[in-house]
């Protein structure tokens, strides 16, 4: 009995000293979803919709790269559809690095800079259509404060309210400066004849022309 009983302990303390066993699946010819025998993910992932997700079982939703079970690199989210959703840059499985967010139409939706899912430095935001309506230096880690430019003939899409430039439809500007309900109260307004060049520069303070630059 003694011995039996010494046995299945000294398989037991055994099994504590071996790892995971090694996993890992080979997609389209191509090894994916690896864990290695310290249960950690390394090398190519992805992951797959469960149903009721996407109405199906296997679409791809997320691909990347893992190193010692931390997202490293460029790392894709996709729609359902398939079309891409996100592209983030990690490091050392944080969002650190270029991102990109996108449409359900495929269009590039915002632009710019992540710092623990943070934006920072530039930024930008597009529409539908793929046209900037948002350019801006964020001066602080999540921050949004800056430059929202539109073109002036299409429909203003919000009240400009703080610093922001107008464009018309040849990428020109029209008007620069601080805004207060689309009314410019500090800055400069641009004038162009027919050829295109520009003629006058009106200077404006508390929303009142006084004068133009020679």
């Amino acid at each position: 009995m003694r011995v039996i009983i010494f046995i299945i302990t000294h398989l037991f303390l055994a099994s504590l000293c071996v790892g995971q066993t090694p996993s890992y699946k080979i997609i389209k010819g191509d090894t994916c979803n690896r864990v290695n025998s310290d249960g950690k993910k390394q090398g190519k992932w992805l992951v797959f919709s469960k149903f009721p997700k996407c109405n199906a079982d296997g679409i791809i939703l997320e691909k990347g790269v893992y190193l010692d079970d931390h997202k490293t690199g460029v790392w894709k989210e996709y729609y359902c559809t398939g079309i891409v959703k996100t592209k983030i840059t990690f490091n050392n499985g944080r969002p650190e690095g270029q991102v990109y967010n996108y449409y359900e139409n495929g269009n590039l939706h915002e632009s710019g800079m992540w710092k623990n899912k943070l934006w920072v430095a530039k930024y930008k935001e597009y529409d539908h259509l793929g046209k900037v309506i948002r350019m801006q230096e964020i001066d602080g880690p999540g921050k949004k404060a800056g430059l929202k430019i539109f073109d002036c003939t299409e429909a203003e899409p919000f009240l400009l309210n703080g610093e922001a430039i107008i464009y018309n439809s040849k990428k020109q500007i029209l008007k620069q400066g601080v805004f207060k309900d689309n009314l410019l109260m500090e800055g400069k307004a641009y004038t162009y004849d027919e050829k295109g060049e520009l003629a006058r520069t009106s200077l404006y303070s508390l929303s009142i022309y006084v004068g133009d630059i020679k």
